[in-house]
């Protein structure tokens, strides 16, 4: 009977952290979400050094309790800061937006009968607070490949601001790669970009890669990345972390 229990109780255990949503990478989008009911906060604090022609200096911080709706489907509500200064301008801490987003795993989270190509789709509805009357609206189509310890992500996204002035259109994607040196510890790389289409936008083109990693311990999640710049930017650190209750 003891010995059963212990199975029971480690079963539990392997499918709880299977649920957990947590990320591998530190700036692409996953498709892992939290089991329903399930409750995470989750934050991400990210720098992002020397971008563009102005050499901005960024520093954000992204919080939001996340919230499993179904075993495939989950909310999360966002409020973002960031303190930003150049060589040229000061500096200045404020709240940038705030809004919701949903996540929508298009298969199921069964540890036994997940597939190992998974998609998840991803769109966000935010407020930002320097322009009045105005709304950030994002999207992403998320493809993830599990086999054998290898664990790829291609985030495909894209985002538009409306405001008085031109609307800004501009995409949001990047590719990764990791591989599971334990159950709890992956090691990858990770490559993303940030690339307005039309309008004014509010942040310059920038583009990095580097290495990342991720570590699960029970109901803890930590994902870090060192990105170096390739593109107008010199270098762009993330990492996020999340504690399920």
């Amino acid at each position: 009977m003891r010995t059963a229990a212990l199975a029971l109780i480690g079963i539990v255990m392997l499918e709880h952290a299977a649920h957990a949503g947590r990320s591998h990478f530190g700036w692409l989008y996953d498709t892992e979400v939290l089991p329903e009911r399930g409750v995470e906060l989750e934050q991400w604090l990210s720098d992002e050094h020397r971008q563009g022609p102005e050499h901005l200096y960024t520093t954000a911080i992204w919080w939001a309790p996340v919230v499993g709706i179904t075993d495939q489907l989950e909310v999360a509500l966002p409020i973002e800061w960031e303190w930003t200064a150049s060589d040229t301008m000061g500096s200045r801490t404020s709240l940038v937006r705030f809004g919701g987003e949903l996540r929508w795993r298009l298969v199921t989270s069964d540890p036994v009968d997940a597939p190992a190509l998974v998609p998840m789709i991803r769109v966000a509805v935010k407020r930002p607070i320097r322009e009045k009357e105005s709304a950030q609206i994002e999207g992403d189509v998320v493809l993830s490949y599990d086999c054998s310890g290898l664990y790829a992500v291609a985030d495909l996204g894209a985002y538009t601001v409306w405001h008085r002035g031109e609307d800004v259109y501009a995409t949001h994607s990047g590719v990764g790669v990791s591989y599971a040196i334990t159950d709890e510890v992956h090691l990858g790389a990770e490559a993303y970009a940030e690339l307005g289409v039309s309008g004014e936008s509010p942040d310059e083109d920038w583009a990095v890669a580097g290495p990342s990693l991720a570590w699960t311990h029970g109901r803890f999640w930590l994902t870090a990345s060192f990105d170096i710049g390739l593109y107008q930017i010199s270098s762009a650190p993330r990492i996020k972390w999340a504690v399920a209750f």
